[in-house]
């Protein structure tokens, strides 16, 4: 997301281009959706009647669906990121990008909070199995 932004806020490229330059940066399964993105983005600002930045965004997240390990809360997190940069203003995509890295930066922050909350949980229960064990084996 922050190679985006760059992209976005310094080179001023188009979002085909931003996409084709961010999957060389990637690795798989990411570097071909994103690629397959830029594509379809590229083929799509050639068209008359292009399709809704959205809607081929939403369409590409089936990919995301299929070849990683997402839940439904990443899914809508990415759905919301898609939004963001559907805009044709420079400016408003450069300002729903830096919220969209704020909300990131939020739902990473709980997440560890939580991971560190599950880890104390798992300590305390191998501590406790491991004492059951001696006692039975005793």
């Amino acid at each position: 997301m922050n190679y985006m932004a760059g992209e976005i806020t310094y080179r001023h490229a188009v979002l085909g281009e931003v996409f084709l330059n961010a999957a060389s940066k990637c690795e798989p399964p990411f570097d071909t959706w994103l690629a397959g993105l830029g594509d379809k983005l590229t083929c799509s600002e050639l068209e008359i009647m292009p399709e809704s930045f959205v809607s081929i965004w939403i369409k590409s997240l089936d990919y995301i669906r299929e070849n990683t390990k997402f839940k439904g809360n990443d899914i809508h997190i990415m759905e919301s990121l898609g939004q963001a940069l559907g805009y044709l203003d420079i400016n408003t995509q450069q300002m729903s990008l830096k919220l969209e890295q704020e909300n990131l930066q939020s739902i990473i922050r709980q997440a560890d909070m939580e991971l560190a909350n599950k880890m104390k949980v798992s300590v305390v229960m191998g501590t406790l199995g491991g004492m059951m064990i001696v006692i039975l084996l005793i």
